[in-house]
């Protein structure tokens, strides 16, 4: 019976041990912190366990009620459980050895010895029950099968909290349920029309358990808050089957997040996504499985080369065995990988880290491609790869969301484009359509010397302003002004205007008229906000630094 009662013990141990593990980890944020936690409760434990040696005072400084309270809040956690179980049963077996050992009961002592029991109107010598017997010491007041029922209790209690707490579970109840968006968040009417189409998507997704088939993914109210601070807030969008999407915006819009609440890294605080009829909340499996990710940091193991990892990937994403050789050496010689890939990827360059993690994503064939800045950190001629790569990806059927800070990629790459401001859409569309309706008036720039722009800004602007009595005044950075003009005015005029100015003012070096590009486009966006971005400011005030310290060299 004495290993099968050790062991019925450390299994009802190990039954609530591992649900606190996870029950720590509600409310941390880094893993190690759960094992950090762990490690300060058996430490915690071996101390209170231990008190008559290290903590004499320990349980005797309470006496009657408060004693007993004592012990019952230390008896929440399960080590102090399983320690005191382990204690209690020790203790009574090597009681019930020594028992055996003299086994007499016909001294005069025989009244105060527990192993001596009244037999049939005599004393004798019976065994004491390890697993009933309810104290054995000064600290213990309570079975081997009290502890036990206790553990099992501390199971069932984690459990249930787990099922109150867990994010992934509150998103089951209530969370993943859509609450009504205002008004304040819908910048444009293409926003408007856009969240009116998830709309109806979701409407017959939750009727039907379908989405329409040309749709691969739908994304509804997707909300994010770290720390009681919004991060993301209410996005709505969909893309279209053999689309490649692209997301726009300064560092600290939410692009990363997005993409690691669509791959489940983070738990987003509410909203729904559906990904070619599979939910994440209720089919996270079938969801993630269709996904290949390319990472911004990160992602890759270091202690395996390149050809290795990419197998890997292979054989975890379906390619059979004996192909799986044929598909790492189709993508390795698509980004002329071959002569990097039996180097470990902790030895390689950013660049050819880079290139692996895009190949990561690519292989295996999965219908949804997610990349973030991908291009970050390679060669230009990997990013005119890269552009053509996608092209034969969704041509091949194959649908892609990607974030860059490359505007001339996007126009090359996206065939709509969504810009995020403060965590929230303020335009989708075409980078063509955006930049009609958004940049239809031209962009007057003109180098100044930076000395005297920043001594005299106030005059100059003045001084084109009685030249151009319409025109607007955008920005100012190293010396260029940026102006924009209407675009009913005449080119002739504009520069028979400023070719006068330049001889009248010798501050004037150059000027040139354009028309907006995309990054125009998405610096009118978040510079219209409210409040203008911190990394903006801190450009700006850099740049003015910078000009000072030249101008008194």
């Amino acid at each position: 019976m004495f290993p099968v009662q050790v062991l019925l013990i450390f299994l009802c141990y190990g039954s609530c041990a591992i649900p606190l593990g996870y029950c720590i980890q509600l409310f941390t944020r880094k893993p190690e912190n759960v094992y950090l936690t762990v490690i300060i409760i058996n430490v915690i434990v071996v101390l209170l366990v231990n008190g008559s040696v290290i903590f004499p005072l320990a349980f005797r400084a309470f006496s009657g009620g408060g004693r007993y309270i004592l012990e019952a809040l230390v008896h929440a956690f399960p080590p102090y459980v399983l320690a005191c179980a382990l204690s209690n049963y020790i203790m009574l077996n090597l009681y019930n050895r020594q028992c055996s050992y003299y086994n007499t009961c016909d001294t005069e002592f025989y009244i105060e010895d527990p192993c001596c029991q009244n037999c049939k109107a005599e004393h004798c010598y019976k065994q004491l029950n390890v697993m009933l017997i309810k104290q054995s010491g000064a600290e213990y007041h309570h079975s081997v099968v009290d502890d036990v029922l206790l553990m099992i209790s501390q199971m069932f209690a984690f459990h249930i909290l787990l099922q109150i707490f867990e994010q992934k579970n509150r998103r089951k109840w209530n969370i993943y349920s859509v609450s009504p968006a205002t008004d304040d968040n819908v910048v444009e009417p293409e926003v408007a029309e856009e969240k009116r189409r998830v709309e109806e998507y979701m409407k017959q997704f939750e009727e039907t358990k379908s989405l329409p088939p040309q749709i691969a993914l739908v994304v509804q109210n997707l909300k994010k808050e770290y720390a009681e601070r919004p991060v993301v807030r209410g996005v709505n969008f969909c893309i279209h089957k053999q689309e490649c999407f692209g997301l726009l915006g300064f560092n600290g819009a939410g692009k990363s997040t997005i993409y690691k609440m669509l791959t489940d890294q983070t738990k987003m605080s509410a909203g729904k996504m559906v990904m070619y009829g599979y939910e994440l909340t209720k089919n996270r499996e079938m969801f993630i499985g269709m996904i290949g990710y390319c990472p911004q940091t990160e992602g890759l193991s270091d202690f395996m080369t390149g050809r290795q990892y990419l197998q890997l990937h292979a054989a975890l994403r379906g390619v059979p065995y004996k192909h799986i050789n044929d598909e790492v050496n189709k993508w390795l010689d698509v980004l002329d990988m071959l002569d990097f890939e039996n180097l470990i990827i902790a030895n390689c360059p950013w660049g050819i880290q880079r290139k692996i993690c895009i190949l990561q994503s690519l292989i295996g064939n999965l219908p949804m491609v997610l990349m973030d800045e991908p291009s970050a950190g390679v060669d230009i001629m990997t990013k005119h790869a890269l552009c053509e790569i996608l092209q034969q990806v969704r041509e091949m059927g194959r649908t892609v969301l990607i974030t860059t800070h490359s505007m001339g990629e996007a126009e090359a790459i996206c065939l709509r484009v969504g810009i995020l401001v403060s965590g929230q859409f303020t335009a989708i569309g075409s980078c063509e359509n955006l930049k009609a309706k958004h940049g239809r008036n031209f962009i007057l720039s003109i180098k100044v010397i930076p000395g005297f722009q920043l001594e005299n800004l106030e005059k100059i602007k003045k001084i084109i302003n009685e030249a151009f009595p319409t025109i607007r005044f955008k920005d100012s950075y190293l010396g260029v002004l940026k102006y924009e003009l209407e675009s009913d005015i005449l080119y002739s005029y504009v520069f028979d205007k400023l070719g006068k100015l330049k001889q009248r003012y010798v501050w004037i070096t150059d000027f040139s008229i354009g028309q907006p590009s995309m990054d125009e486009v998405l610096l009118n966006f978040v510079t219209e906000q409210e409040e203008p971005p911190e990394k903006l400011t801190l450009y700006r005030r850099i740049c003015s630094r910078i000009a000072r310290v030249i101008r008194k060299a």
